[in-house]
């Protein structure tokens, strides 16, 4: 089964293996403001979760290559959802002036995702936020669990989507400049700088 087919069965399911996710994504919420009339992005919004907790409060767009996903993130949210992927984004240059990804940036290798960051930095206006979630080696007895969350990705591929990573590295080597770096448990947030 290939990632969209897989995301798309997932999508009925996710309300349950987003929770897990959802914490996360609301301690990465209070670490910027979001003001009215900013435009912000959800790359990879899944079915919706962070789209609905900011609605009303600035112009939000999502998009996901899953179209299960997709459809129940536009159904629950009542935001502007696309189908699309992070390598194409179906948005004009610097068109937001904040972009979330939440667990979608460590499915992909080091390849993938320099591709992805220019892309990223291509829609995100001069000077705008990105904002990204990803499983990471933690400390202590979290770094014993990310590396067996590790084995198991290697084991189970199809399953295990997301690896860990430490994506300092890449987005700063691709114009972006990391302002605030959180961990919290094996889950690392970024809030970064598009530099012009």
């Amino acid at each position: 089964m290939d990632r969209r087919r897989f995301y798309d069965w997932l999508a009925g399911y996710y309300w349950f293996v987003g929770l897990f996710d959802d914490y996360y994504k609301k301690k990465a919420l209070e670490l910027f403001e979001l003001k009215r009339g900013m435009r912000f992005l959800d790359a990879g919004c899944g079915t919706g979760f962070v789209l609905r907790r900011l609605a009303g409060s600035a112009l939000i767009f999502g998009v996901d290559s899953s179209c299960g996903m997709a459809a129940s993130a536009r159904r629950r949210s009542g935001a502007h959802v696309s189908s699309g992927d992070c390598f194409c984004l179906p948005f004009r240059d610097g068109s937001f002036d904040v972009l979330f990804c939440s667990f979608v940036f460590d499915i992909f290798d080091f390849s993938e995702q320099k591709k992805i960051l220019l892309e990223f930095s291509r829609v995100c206006a001069p000077f705008g936020l990105l904002v990204l979630v990803n499983n990471t080696r933690g400390k202590g007895v979290f770094s014993w669990l990310s590396g067996f969350y590790l084995l198991l990705s290697r084991i189970f591929p199809k399953v295990f989507l997301n690896k860990p990573i430490d994506a300092s590295f890449v987005v700063e080597e691709s114009g972006f400049a990391v302002k605030k770096r959180q961990v919290v448990g094996f889950t690392e947030i970024l809030v970064c700088e598009k530099m012009c």
